[in-house]
């Protein structure tokens, strides 16, 4: 699912920098941050409209969600990894 970011506080601008540098979100820096400038409703309907018609960002999306399940699958990283965790967890 692409998004739309809006950061306001802590760690949530390294977040979406990092999810706009691989092709995931839109972030509208014009925006500010926190409370600085408030927005109208009709400009955050453009954007959300924009983030879910944009192909690139719909690719990329189905392209992570894809990677995302096949390390959930039985030989898949994430799963091996989880179940390395639990194994210690365990012993």
């Amino acid at each position: 699912m692409p998004l739309l970011a809006w950061p306001h506080h802590g760690d949530q601008r390294v977040n979406v920098e990092v999810l706009e540098t691989v092709g995931l979100e839109i972030w509208e820096r014009g925006w500010g941050r926190g409370g600085s400038r408030l927005r109208k409703g009709e400009e955050i309907v453009e954007k959300i409209n924009e983030s879910m018609t944009n192909k690139g960002l719909r690719e990329s999306a189905r392209r992570v969600g894809d990677e995302a399940r096949k390390a959930w699958e039985v030989e898949g990283s994430s799963n091996k990894m989880f179940n390395k965790i639990i194994e210690m967890c365990y012993v």
